[in-house]
C-alpha cells in the first residue's frame, strides 16, 4: 500500500471516529436539586405539576451505530437502469470464475505465503550455507537440473 493511501485511510478513520463520538454524546441533563424532607410539600395537591416528559427516543440499532439515511439524489436523475449489457456480462464472469479461483486461491496465495515465509525465516541463506562451505564461501557442491523440451532431463553436480 502506498504511503498516500495509508495516510488517506488513517485520516478517514479518524474523521469517522470523531463524528461517531460527537453523535453519540447526548446533552447533559440539568442537575436536580437534592430533595430535603423539610422542603417537600406535605400534600400532593400542594406539589407543582410536573412537566410532561418527552416521548422516549427510538432504540439505538445494535452495535451503537446510527441509522443509515438514504443516499440523496442530487441531480434528480435517479439511479441508472440495468441494461442488457450489464446482464450479459455475467455470462463470461461465471465462465471465467473457476479459472480465477484456481489461480488466486490455489496458486497465487499459497505461493505468496511460501515466499514471504522463506524471506522471514531466511531460507535462501540456509540453503546457500548448506551447499557452499569454507571460511570465505569459495568452495561448494551445487546440484544441477535441466529439463529440455525433448523430455530428456539432465541431473548432475557442479563442484567448485
Amino acid at each position: 500500500m502506498r504511503l498516500s493511501n495509508l495516510l488517506a485511510a488513517t485520516v478517514a478513520s479518524l474523521v469517522t471516529l470523531a463524528a461517531s463520538a460527537a453523535l453519540a454524546q447526548e446533552p447533559a441533563a440539568p442537575e436536580a436539586a437534592p430533595a430535603t424532607p423539610e422542603a417537600a410539600p406535605a400534600t400532593p395537591e400542594a406539589a407543582p405539576a410536573a412537566p410532561e416528559a418527552a416521548p422516549p427516543a427510538p432504540p439505538a440499532p445494535p452495535g451503537g451505530e446510527s441509522p443509515k439515511r438514504a443516499v440523496p439524489d442530487y441531480d434528480g436523475r435517479g439511479s441508472e437502469p440495468t441494461t442488457a449489457g450489464d446482464v450479459a456480462l455475467w455470462v463470461p464472469r461465471v465462465l471465467v470464475a473457476p479459472v480465477y479461483f484456481l489461480t488466486e486461491y490455489v496458486i497465487r496465495r499459497p505461493l505468496g505465503w511460501l515466499i514471504s515465509t522463506a524471506e522471514m525465516n531466511q531460507w535462501p541463506t540456509a540453503v546457500r550455507d548448506f551447499f557452499v562451505f569454507g571460511p570465505e564461501k569459495k568452495a561448494g557442491i551445487v546440484p544441477t537440473f535441466f529439463l529440455d523440451l525433448g523430455f530428456r532431463p539432465s541431473v548432475g553436480i557442479f563442484a567448485f
